[in-house]
């Protein structure tokens, strides 16, 4: 059991999750960003409700209502022996929220490497039978 999670509205876009007791991958991991894992917020940006499956509890993250998306252009470059060469450009179709301590906001892997900052995460998916069925851990993007 990873302990108790209690859950605390922010407002009406953000809610709070402290955990107490035994940590799993995940506050481990945010501690060594050196973020209290009792003050993380997490944004859901996504269009979906988020399950985080750990080793001992499962905990969902409901959609935040502001879903944040980047649109996906890919232009026709040439022809390099007889192969077609594209370019693919992420553009960020709405404002990003403002970076604030504490808090990271999920976001689809194309979303977090439009926006290229160091709050927003990305789940890496568990799935079973081809089906996502929740994530294990986020993901920071970096850009090399």
């Amino acid at each position: 059991m990873i302990g108790l999670l209690s859950v605390e509205p922010v407002d009406k876009t953000m809610v709070r999750y402290s955990y107490t007791g035994k940590m799993d991958y995940l506050i481990k991991k945010m501690r060594n960003e050196n973020i209290a894992y009792s003050k993380a917020i997490f944004v859901n940006l996504t269009n979906h409700s988020i399950k985080f499956i750990g080793n001992d509890s499962h905990i969902t993250i409901p959609m935040s209502g502001i879903v944040l998306r980047c649109k996906d252009e890919i232009n026709h470059l040439s022809y390099t022996g007889g192969i077609r060469l594209n370019s693919r450009v992420l553009t960020l179709t709405d404002k990003l929220p403002d970076k604030i301590d504490g808090v990271w906001y999920i976001t689809s892997f194309k979303t977090a490497l439009a926006a290229n900052r160091n709050d927003f995460i990305t789940p890496s998916p568990i799935r079973k039978n081809s089906k996502i069925i929740g994530c294990k851990e986020f993901f920071r993007i970096k850009k090399g």
